[in-house]
């Protein structure tokens, strides 16, 4: 009224368990998964991850929600995860935010421990990078012994085949 009292009022109410229901069921099953799985947004910040990327980064416990991507270089760096050279964090962080937007489907990276990890990047219509790591170096090793025993196979039967036209004297 004219002596700004309240006279009368409008409430609305809104269901959003099921809204939430979704969003934990959805978070569960991000965190299950054996692979790392992270979202970024367009500006590079952390929006979702699962306990499987930290550890695949060697960084368990140390993301956060909005982390910004340069952030993260310099963690990497501190834990001799990556070696920035003469870049700074921010430098990294745009260079590697360019590869993740590439549009190259997939690469991989070898860590210092030696593990071999599939990267997987997709942007989303609303330029969100979803991205999902995959440890596959015992794929690698088997993929390596496998040529390697290719490779001996081929000397020896080159070998035979030399000694079977070689004439005895």
């Amino acid at each position: 009224d004219e002596d700004g009292e309240l006279t009368s009022f409008v409430a609305v109410e809104r269901d959003i368990s099921e809204r939430h229901m979704a969003e934990r069921r959805l978070r569960d099953a991000v965190e299950i998964m054996e692979d790392g799985f992270t979202i970024y947004d367009r500006d590079n910040r952390l929006v979702l991850f699962n306990a499987a990327y930290e550890k695949s980064l060697g960084l368990s416990g140390a993301l956060h929600k909005g982390m910004p991507l340069a952030e993260i270089g310099a963690l990497l760096e501190q834990g001799e995860v990556i070696d920035l050279g003469i870049r700074t964090p921010e430098g990294w962080a745009e260079e590697h935010a360019k590869t993740m937007r590439s549009g190259v489907a997939e690469r991989s990276y070898t860590r210092h421990d030696g593990h071999v990890l599939l990267i997987r990047d997709r942007v989303t219509d609303h330029g969100e990078v979803v991205s999902l790591r995959t440890d596959v170096t015992e794929l690698h090793q088997a993929r390596r012994k496998a040529e390697e025993a290719g490779e001996a196979k081929s000397r020896f039967f080159a070998s035979i085949t030399h000694e079977v036209r070689t004439p005895l004297n």
